[in-house]
């Protein structure tokens, strides 16, 4: 079976089969975050599902659309690269001091914890959110409302957060959980935008949910501004 691999221009049907499929993936991504803390039982293989997520973004995109060199761009950035990786090599120092100081906690432990996070949530979310969100979303709309767009669901992405720990943010703090998220969203998708690489935005997300270990309470989120540990 042969791909036939389209412009966005060349055909309307085209337009309107990019559009769904980016559409498919931004409710997928919201329906997994939804059912992985909905279901506890489930969690597990619903968060792996989210972790091969943006392969088959890369993999789909690419058999029909040949424009999607400019998402997989963002990747190839190897100043923004080593930039990610000397930010990661300053917070195994700071485990490995703090560690030394305190003995609170393993510092082998918590580096394990940075790579992981790095890949879930920091690229898996960004990756999807940023490099496709804008990438494809500028294709239907402005780049400046590609951003918007892309930080609405952002924050739709983490209000499954919300609704399934309702309780624990009650009236105002709710509306102030999905501004922060929106807020962030804009930040992290205008990272990418201004430097066209995802590994900024991951570098500052990697970095905020690192403080959460030096900031007990653990918060709820690593949105800090509005919503209180």
């Amino acid at each position: 079976m042969q791909f036939k691999r389209i412009r966005y221009d060349e055909t309307r049907n085209a337009r309107y089969l990019i559009l769904m499929i980016y559409l498919l993936f931004q409710f997928s991504f919201i329906a997994l975050n939804y059912l992985e803390n909905r279901y506890t039982d489930i969690s597990v293989q619903m968060q792996y599902i989210q972790y091969v997520l943006p392969f088959a973004e890369i993999l789909i995109f690419s058999l029909y659309y040949k424009g999607m060199g400019d998402p997989l761009k963002s990747l190839l950035s190897p100043i923004w690269f080593v930039v990610l990786v000397s930010v990661a090599i300053v917070w195994v120092f700071i485990f490995n001091s703090y560690h030394s100081a305190y003995s609170t906690f393993a510092p082998n432990t918590d580096m394990i914890y940075m790579f992981q996070i790095l890949y879930f949530p920091c690229f898996v979310e960004l990756y999807n959110f940023s490099s496709i969100g804008v990438g494809i979303g500028k294709l239907f709309m402005k780049k400046g409302t590609a951003i918007i767009v892309s930080a609405i669901f952002y924050s739709l992405y983490y209000y499954m957060y919300l609704i399934n720990a309702y309780s624990g943010y009650p009236y105002p703090y709710d509306l102030y959980f999905m501004l922060d998220a929106f807020a962030i969203g804009i930040i992290y998708i205008g990272l990418y935008v201004l430097t066209n690489s995802i590994y900024p935005a991951m570098t500052l997300q990697m970095s905020l949910i690192l403080l959460g270990l030096f900031s007990p309470p653990f918060p709820p989120s690593f949105f800090y501004t509005l919503v209180p540990s």
